[in-house]
């Protein structure tokens, strides 16, 4: 992806970036750092961005995900820490949040949607990791399948309600 002049210069605007070009973003170290508390906290890095200034169809989907990759790398930082309950309580119903299959005798090779919906690289090989010998198999295929369609949900659903708010103004 090559970033036109105007998107340079839209970017460098943006309090997030330190410097763009034609195919590079860095961000400053304020912003890595805010993302990866509230990405903790159970906050989704699309939406990170996007609150930013760094619309995803501008810096694209890959871009995010690899950004995150490499900062939770840095900082030693799960893939998958918590994941709020959708009525904005934990899914244990206290109101708190849960670790996502942090448990031994969770399945770690399955998701479920609110995982899906929460991370963009949810079978990311790196966060496989058996606890033995026989248990060593390849997540599901249909999995990643099933987590990529909740991703474009999500993003037609948003798509549609800008339109429709646009539309009615």
């Amino acid at each position: 992806m090559t970033f036109t002049k105007e998107q340079i210069t839209y970017l460098e605007s943006l309090p997030a970036v330190e410097h763009a070009t034609a195919t590079r973003i860095t961000y400053t170290d304020a912003f890595k750092t805010q993302c990866l508390e509230r990405y903790i906290q159970g906050d989704s890095p699309t939406g990170l961005f996007r609150e930013a200034g760094l619309d995803p169809k501008i810096v694209g989907y890959k871009r995010i995900e690899r950004s995150f990759a490499r900062w939770r790398d840095l900082h030693d930082v799960p893939a998958y820490p918590r994941t709020p309950g959708l009525d904005g309580r934990g899914l244990d119903g206290r109101g708190g949040m849960r670790p996502i299959r942090t448990d031994a005798n969770t399945n770690t090779d399955t998701i479920d949607a609110t995982d899906a919906m929460n991370a963009m690289d949810i079978l990311d090989a790196t966060q496989y990791t058996p606890t033995n010998a026989s248990e060593a198999t390849a997540p599901d295929p249909r999995d990643l399948l099933i987590a990529r369609q909740l991703h474009r949900i999500d993003e037609l659903e948003r798509e549609l309600a800008e339109l429709l708010h646009v539309r009615a103004a």
